[in-house]
């Protein structure tokens, strides 16, 4: 759901990845989200289906280097999915770490929602950069179409800016949130509401 020309921010670059990201893209997440990481399998499924599924940030002036010989210093994943994904991933069935590649959608018309998730980056600012570019790409993305965004809080601030900003509750509607609960907002478009808010 990002686009195709990397995009500045400060020092960093975003870019989307690619299939030899992966093991690199792996480690990074493993250090934060441990057992919760897709494995690498599943990740590159993922970016075959989606080449935008995950954005990374590295340092400008490593933009040119190889997937092996450059940092990955934040990412995030942005996953179009299908409303077979939808159904199991509200019935508790499949996770945002556990989609399969046939429950990713490899054109618009097969998109039925959007999942976001793995905001991250040790670098504070850089993460705050990185959730702008998040919603920015996402909300461009969906464009006109109502189209549910869904996500599972993480961490207090994702907690705090989700309930903030309109996410329900999937299992009970709501809007209390729990850490680690499955949460959606109804309309994605509404996600530019938390850019001009914060």
């Amino acid at each position: 759901m990002t686009s195709e020309a990397p995009r500045r921010w400060r020092s960093f670059a975003f870019v989307s990845a690619t299939v030899p990201d992966v093991l690199p893209l792996y480690r990074f997440f493993h250090t934060e989200f441990g057992d919760d990481t897709p494995s690498e399998e599943r990740m590159a499924s993922w970016i075959r289906m989606c080449p935008s599924a995950f954005t990374l940030a590295v340092k400008s002036a490593e933009l040119d280097l190889s997937s092996d010989e450059r940092a990955i210093v934040g990412a995030y994943k942005s996953l179009p999915i299908t409303l077979a994904a939808v159904a199991q991933l509200e019935q508790g069935r499949v996770s945002g770490s556990r989609f399969e590649s046939q429950h990713i959608a490899s054109n618009t018309t097969d998109v039925a929602a959007v999942y976001l998730g793995d905001v991250y980056s040790p670098d504070l600012l850089l993460r705050g950069g990185l959730r702008e570019d998040l919603i920015k790409e996402t909300v461009q993305a969906i464009g006109e179409r109502i189209t549910p965004v869904y996500a599972r809080p993480f961490t207090n601030k994702g907690w705090k800016a989700m309930r903030r900003h309109g996410f329900i509750q999937v299992n009970n509607g709501s809007d209390e949130l729990e850490l680690r609960a499955l949460c959606k907002l109804a309309d994605g478009r509404r996600l530019i509401d938390v850019l001009s808010r914060s």
